[in-house]
């Protein structure tokens, strides 16, 4: 079985999303938005089937990391309120370093899994960005109502 599970030709080079991406987007926005990239490369080189399973990876690495906040920060996770949850030091270091932690996995796991060094020319992250930042601002702008008194 080869170390590199790609379906790439190798005179081909497609234009994927580098790994310095895929980690900045996963600690700035979180390791679903990281897993997002990820799938879109899998699917760039005509592999679904990883590409979901990185989804799916992505999700179920969010909820995991939700609940050892909660945790690790003392909160009850069968009573979760948003109007009770204070933002503070802990919160923000915990979740940091998972998100790090999770991004790490994800390219050094599954990105070097599915593409080897050099065979890919890397793709302008800056139309993902814009739209990681668009979805953002929605979902705060419909949320800050429930957090309010």
């Amino acid at each position: 079985m080869d170390e590199f599970e790609n379906v790439q030709p190798e005179n081909e080079k497609s234009a994927i999303y580098s790994k310095w991406a895929i980690i900045l987007f996963s600690i700035f926005f979180s390791p679903f938005v990281g897993s997002v990239l990820l799938m879109l490369n899998l699917r760039r080189i005509g592999n679904k089937t990883a590409g979901y399973l990185v989804l799916v990876f992505g999700i179920a690495y969010v909820l995991v990391e939700n609940i050892v906040i909660a945790k690790l920060t003392g909160g009850d996770i069968g009573r979760i309120n948003l109007q009770k949850t204070q933002p503070n030091d802990k919160l923000l270091y915990y979740t940091a370093a998972l998100n790090v932690f999770g991004g790490a996995v994800l390219v050094e796991y599954f990105f070097r899994r599915h593409f080897k060094p050099n065979s890919y020319i890397t793709r302008s992250a800056l139309p993902a960005l814009i739209i990681v930042i668009a979805i953002s601002f929605l979902l705060v702008s419909l949320l800050a109502p429930m957090i309010k008194s």
